[in-house]
């Protein structure tokens, strides 16, 4: 039995198992209306989502970043972490929101 208080704990323990969930756009959609959560709409973002991206992979194509910026301790520059790729941008969309609701 594995409890998960952060979306990165999520992922991390979906890679450790190598196991990979797909969340279907309605399955991400019951999750938020159940968890209290809005996966918030963007007409500025391509996806369609607040927080969500395009990556270049065409397995996963929607990812999400860290809200906080933070410094490379190799390069000095800002950065984002990645919070995950996904399947569909509503399950990105629902671990923004997640992100969000826990910062």
């Amino acid at each position: 039995f594995l409890v998960c208080s952060s979306p990165r704990q999520v992922m991390a323990a979906m890679h450790a198992c190598g196991c990979d969930v797909h969340v279907t756009a309605e399955q991400a959609h019951a999750l938020a209306e159940k968890e209290g959560l809005a996966l918030v709409k963007s007409s500025r973002s391509a996806t369609g989502f607040a927080g969500v991206t395009k990556g270049s992979s065409r397995a996963r194509p929607y990812q999400v970043l860290d809200t906080q910026w933070t410094i490379d301790g190799t390069s000095g520059k800002k950065r984002r972490k990645s919070l995950g790729s996904f399947f569909t941008a509503e399950h990105a969309a629902l671990v923004h929101a997640r992100h969000v609701a826990e910062v």
